[in-house]
């Protein structure tokens, strides 16, 4: 038999949703949500993807899971960026050495960048590697794309100079389909699973493995400190969450990307819903 309908089980972790995740991805970069929001983002996707069959192939041999490195080479990555614009090199070079003196980078941009966002320190916010660059910033986001975090870049656009630093990163989910899942289950690859189902749910059916961690997103209070210490989950190991039909797990790739710090997660589009008859 088939896990109960999603619609029903979605209505006992929502209030978890709250706590649980405060960012989503939108569009271009990152923008604050509420539950209701999220809920709707996430069925949206689905209802997108199912519309473009199945979901990209998951392959268990990438060469990134054994290194352990975040490879800047993927698109399933953000980076946040900070910048200086002024008119010449010679003015970029002044911005460049005060910043490399220690001068911080927020202080000097709302002194000396002549770019709208000098007023926030020159903090562009979130981009979304894979999609189209800012306008007008491609250089710059090129330019900062292979940059260590924290480390200023000069470069030129059509603009003028910048010197800019990327602030943050951020890995994103990716798409795994069901039948990449019960791939992943019966080849015994060195990965960590984690069910958010309730324990009803688990009682009708459940993955039969001791790397199946079990974390439903109504109780994240009792498990979510452990989860962002690294106590419980190991923080650079390939993690594939998992639900009935893939929303309240998409819910839950979320967190560990953009509050937790996982570097390699997966959302398993349909759930077990689309799963089961494979495992």
């Amino acid at each position: 038999s088939c896990p109960p309908p999603e619609a029903s089980a979605m209505m006992r972790p929502h209030r978890a949703l709250g706590v649980l995740v405060q960012l989503c991805v939108v569009a271009r970069g990152l923008v604050p949500v509420g539950p209701r929001a999220l809920h709707s983002t996430a069925r949206t996707a689905g209802r997108a993807v199912a519309g473009r069959g199945h979901a990209p192939a998951w392959r268990p041999q990438s060469p990134r899971w054994h290194s352990g490195e975040r490879s800047s080479e993927g698109d399933h990555c953000a980076i946040r960026l900070s910048h200086v614009l002024v008119e010449s090199e010679d003015v970029a070079d002044v911005v460049l050495e005060r910043v490399l003196a220690g001068e911080e980078f927020g202080a000097v941009a709302r002194e000396m960048s002549s770019c709208p966002s000098a007023s926030n320190g020159g903090d562009l916010g979130w981009s979304a590697k894979g999609r189209p660059p800012m306008s007008g910033l491609e250089a710059v986001e090129a330019a900062c794309n292979e940059a260590e975090v924290g480390q200023p870049v000069k470069v030129k656009s059509e603009s003028g100079w910048h010197v800019v630093v990327k602030t943050g990163f951020m890995s994103m989910p990716k798409r795994m389909s069901a039948a990449s899942l019960a791939e992943a289950v019966h080849s015994g690859q060195d990965v960590q699973i984690i069910d958010v189902r309730e324990d009803d749910e688990l009682a009708v059916f459940s993955i039969q493995d001791p790397r199946v961690i079990h974390l439903p997103l109504s109780r994240s209070e009792t498990w979510m400190d452990d989860v962002i210490s690294g106590a419980i989950l190991a923080k650079d190991k390939p993690t594939l969450c998992l639900c009935a039909k893939g929303i309240r797990s998409m819910s839950m790739a979320q967190f560990l990307c953009q509050r937790a710090g996982f570097v390699d997660v997966y959302n398993c589009e349909g759930g077990l819903y689309e799963a089961q008859r494979l495992l």
